[in-house]
């Protein structure tokens, strides 16, 4: 697998709409930011938090993160620590089928949603923190 994280998006430009999408298990990943993409967020995707945070120095219109817990080579505590030492007002949606999640990374921007879940419920929460996603006109190309 590259270490270049997927950054397909349906040609909507960059703007606080942009989610971060970080997940190891590439299917969930694919439904997961097809189904944020055919709402009409931009998602950028990788595979773990280390390829993550090498996005995230390099964008500054990412709105909110998504990601797993439990990954390899950066775990997802320690990617929001990082991600909002980088980008202090990004909102955080932490996925988990496993842990509690600590004290030190639960504040206001810091969201839970349990694995397996519901993707209806998934888009609520994203609305919720983002507002609607852009218009998607025509197919969106993949």
């Amino acid at each position: 697998m590259s270490a270049a994280p997927e950054n397909r998006s349906n040609g909507a430009s960059a703007s606080p709409r942009t989610v971060m999408l970080v997940e190891d298990e590439t299917l969930l990943r694919k439904i997961t930011g097809d189904t944020l993409r055919d709402a009409g967020y931009r998602v950028l995707e990788a595979i773990d938090g280390v390829e993550a945070l090498e996005v995230l120095r390099q964008t500054d219109d990412v709105g909110l993160l998504i990601t797993d817990i439990k990954m390899p080579r950066m775990d997802g505590y320690q990617l929001t620590r990082a991600a909002l030492e980088i980008h202090p007002s990004l909102q955080v949606v932490l996925v988990s089928g496993y842990d509690p999640v600590p004290q030190q990374v639960l504040d206001a921007k810091v969201r839970i949603i349990p694995k397996p879940f519901d993707f209806d419920l998934l888009l609520i929460l994203v609305r919720t923190i983002l507002g609607p996603g852009e218009a998607v006109t025509g197919g969106a190309g993949r």
